[in-house]
């Protein structure tokens, strides 16, 4: 398509952000930020991460998890979330930053 004099291009849209604590999270190139400090996460570590994050304080399942970031019908070994979760809590260089809700799932655990 050639553009002709006039004609205007349509804007991209705005990248979806959440801030919430000391988190800034970029769903445009998977980018998160802690105090201001880029780190560098998986695709899964950033998935997990944003779901949490979404969810502001309230408690994701670990089912509700596997699904938003494996997909629905996806078989996921029974310790490939806590793997990544403690990749996260490692590189977040908080372990209170997700919270283990017993037997139910995981929180973000950052005042926001």
């Amino acid at each position: 398509m050639i553009d002709q004099p006039g004609t205007s291009v349509p804007y991209a849209p705005v990248p979806e952000r959440i801030q919430v604590g000391g988190l800034d999270l970029h769903l445009d190139g998977y980018r998160v930020f802690a105090s201001g400090e880029s780190l560098v996460l998986s695709r899964k570590e950033f998935e997990i991460l944003y779901s949490l994050a979404r969810a502001r304080g309230r408690v994701c399942s670990r089912k509700q998890l596997q699904a938003e970031v494996w997909g629905d019908g996806t078989h996921t070994g029974s310790r490939s979330l806590d793997f990544h979760i403690r990749s996260l809590r490692v590189k977040l260089g908080d372990p209170g930053a997700i919270v283990t809700v017993r037997s139910i799932g995981y929180k973000i655990g950052v005042a926001g």
